[in-house]
């Protein structure tokens, strides 16, 4: 009996050695085959392609690497063509032509306001405004001096009884005797003003006269594909004519 239970053991111990052997032969060639692998610059091998050929295995990674890439660039494609819309559009928005407008002669602070009103309600960005002093022309109406003072006084009360206003008696000066009918910043306001009192059988004069006088002016932004007739069209009829020009310090306002 103890020489059955010998060889047993005998034939145990070699079985051991023989699957031991075996495993580290196999774990040898596996490393080797992984170490090729990197040496050849394929880098990172997936265990099913353990099973390919090592030519095999490098023609798979490139054409994954080249499908990797392909894709990058299409997402990159994707992402960049909003952004590159969405700054075409803000250039555009940035580049559009607006002119800054200058408008003078408006006789008091409030009729700059009434009229910065009206402009920002049909699309203008007003800048500011403000009050000047300069020299202007007028023109004045009167009637040359009668031959007395108590001439002069009997045309007054006439006109004066058709309800006309601004009218005086001129008691010194050169025109002495004479009558005031009123000064007018248009020439064709005083042209008007003349029509009326030939009416009454008297012959008025103009005088273009030049006084000191106090303006109110007004700066604002209007987009030049409108033109000026569109924001001329705000204003009263009064002002429609209203000189304007291009402010001086835009460009520092801008």
């Amino acid at each position: 009996m103890k020489w059955f239970f010998s060889v047993m053991l005998a034939a145990n111990l070699g079985v051991f050695a023989w699957l031991w052997l075996a495993n580290d032969h196999k774990t040898a060639a596996d490393h080797i085959t992984l170490q090729g692998a990197l040496d050849t610059g394929i880098g990172l091998v997936l265990l099913e392609e353990l099973a390919m050929p090592l030519p095999l295995r490098e023609n798979n990674a490139k054409t994954k690497a080249m499908t990797t890439l392909a894709e990058a660039s299409t997402m990159a494609q994707t992402v960049t063509a909003p952004i590159k819309a969405a700054i075409e559009v803000t250039g555009a928005e940035l580049t559009r032509d607006i002119n800054c407008v200058r408008i003078v002669g408006l006789e008091t602070e409030k009729v700059a306001t009434s009229v910065a009103r009206l402009l920002t309600k049909s699309g203008a960005v007003i800048r500011q405004q403000g009050e000047e002093s300069s020299t202007g022309a007028r023109y004045w109406v009167y009637l040359p001096s009668a031959a007395s003072a108590s001439a002069a006084h009997a045309t007054l009360q006439r006109l004066q009884q058709a309800k006309l206003k601004d009218i005086y008696l001129l008691k010194s000066g050169e025109k002495k005797h004479g009558v005031s009918l009123g000064v007018y910043s248009a020439r064709y306001t005083a042209q008007h003003r003349v029509e009326q009192i030939t009416a009454f059988k008297l012959q008025p004069l103009i005088e273009e006269i030049d006084v000191a006088i106090k303006q109110w002016w007004l700066e604002f932004d209007w987009p030049v594909e409108k033109g000026e007739a569109s924001w001329r069209e705000a204003l009263p009829s009064d002002l429609k004519n209203i000189p304007a020009k291009t402010c001086m310090n835009a460009a520092i306002l801008n």
